[in-house]
Protein backbone atom coordinates (compact mmCIF):
# COMPACT_ATOMS: atom_id res chain seq x y z
CA UNK A 1 0.00 0.00 0.00
CA UNK A 2 2.77 1.86 0.96
CA UNK A 3 4.71 1.45 -2.70
CA UNK A 4 1.06 2.75 -4.35
CA UNK A 5 1.24 5.83 -2.04
CA UNK A 6 4.28 7.05 -3.50
CA UNK A 7 3.67 5.97 -6.88
CA UNK A 8 0.91 8.35 -7.18
CA UNK A 9 2.33 11.32 -5.19
CA UNK A 10 5.34 10.60 -7.82
CA UNK A 11 3.01 10.37 -10.71
CA UNK A 12 1.55 13.81 -9.34
CA UNK A 13 4.23 15.49 -9.15
CA UNK A 14 5.67 14.58 -12.64
CA UNK A 15 2.44 15.05 -14.38
CA UNK A 16 1.48 18.43 -12.59
CA UNK A 17 1.51 21.55 -15.31
CA UNK A 18 4.10 24.52 -14.17
CA UNK A 19 3.65 27.46 -16.05
CA UNK A 20 7.14 29.51 -16.53
CA UNK A 21 7.47 32.75 -18.39
CA UNK A 22 10.85 33.36 -18.80
CA UNK A 23 12.98 34.17 -21.43
CA UNK A 24 16.57 32.49 -21.69
CA UNK A 25 17.84 35.01 -24.26
CA UNK A 26 16.19 39.19 -25.50
CA UNK A 27 17.48 41.94 -27.33
CA UNK A 28 21.14 42.97 -26.51
CA UNK A 29 22.53 39.96 -25.43
CA UNK A 30 25.31 38.38 -26.45
CA UNK A 31 25.95 34.44 -26.53
CA UNK A 32 29.35 33.22 -26.71
CA UNK A 33 29.99 29.49 -26.96
CA UNK A 34 33.23 27.01 -27.45
CA UNK A 35 33.00 23.40 -28.06
CA UNK A 36 34.99 20.79 -29.46
CA UNK A 37 33.60 17.95 -32.34
CA UNK A 38 33.47 14.67 -32.09
CA UNK A 39 34.02 12.62 -34.82
CA UNK A 40 36.47 14.63 -37.71
CA UNK A 41 35.02 12.91 -40.59
CA UNK A 42 38.38 13.19 -42.11
CA UNK A 43 39.92 11.04 -40.21
CA UNK A 44 37.39 8.30 -40.53
CA UNK A 45 37.50 8.63 -44.37
CA UNK A 46 41.36 8.46 -44.69
CA UNK A 47 41.74 5.48 -42.23
CA UNK A 48 38.87 3.55 -43.93
CA UNK A 49 41.17 4.43 -46.91
CA UNK A 50 44.38 3.86 -46.27
CA UNK A 51 44.26 0.96 -43.81
CA UNK A 52 41.94 -1.13 -46.32
CA UNK A 53 43.69 -0.42 -49.35
CA UNK A 54 47.38 -0.86 -47.78
CA UNK A 55 48.83 -3.51 -45.46
CA UNK A 56 51.64 -1.09 -44.35
CA UNK A 57 51.63 0.95 -41.11
CA UNK A 58 50.16 3.61 -41.66
CA UNK A 59 49.40 6.27 -39.06
CA UNK A 60 46.08 8.66 -39.28
CA UNK A 61 45.82 11.38 -36.33
CA UNK A 62 43.51 14.58 -36.21
CA UNK A 63 42.57 17.29 -33.98
CA UNK A 64 39.19 18.98 -33.36
CA UNK A 65 36.79 19.71 -35.23
CA UNK A 66 36.76 22.78 -32.63
CA UNK A 67 35.57 26.36 -32.64
CA UNK A 68 34.12 28.87 -31.15
CA UNK A 69 30.77 31.51 -31.78
CA UNK A 70 29.75 34.87 -30.62
CA UNK A 71 26.34 36.25 -31.17
CA UNK A 72 24.43 38.93 -30.51
CA UNK A 73 20.82 39.03 -30.73
CA UNK A 74 19.03 41.92 -32.46
CA UNK A 75 15.57 40.90 -31.46
CA UNK A 76 14.14 38.37 -28.99
CA UNK A 77 13.91 35.49 -31.32
CA UNK A 78 16.69 36.83 -34.30
CA UNK A 79 20.78 37.01 -33.62
CA UNK A 80 23.82 37.56 -35.99
CA UNK A 81 26.60 35.84 -35.27
CA UNK A 82 30.32 34.27 -36.09
CA UNK A 83 31.49 30.99 -36.12
CA UNK A 84 35.13 29.87 -36.14
CA UNK A 85 35.71 26.35 -36.52
CA UNK A 86 39.22 24.43 -37.04
CA UNK A 87 40.11 20.95 -37.66
CA UNK A 88 43.22 18.71 -38.90
CA UNK A 89 43.96 15.39 -40.49
CA UNK A 90 47.34 14.04 -41.09
CA UNK A 91 48.95 10.95 -42.05
CA UNK A 92 52.20 9.96 -41.49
Amino acid sequence: MKKLHVLFVLSLILFSSVSLFSQAVEQGTTLVDVYYGWPNLWTNTAKTALTDANSVDVKVGSMGPLGGRIEYMVSDKVGMGLDFNYANTSVK
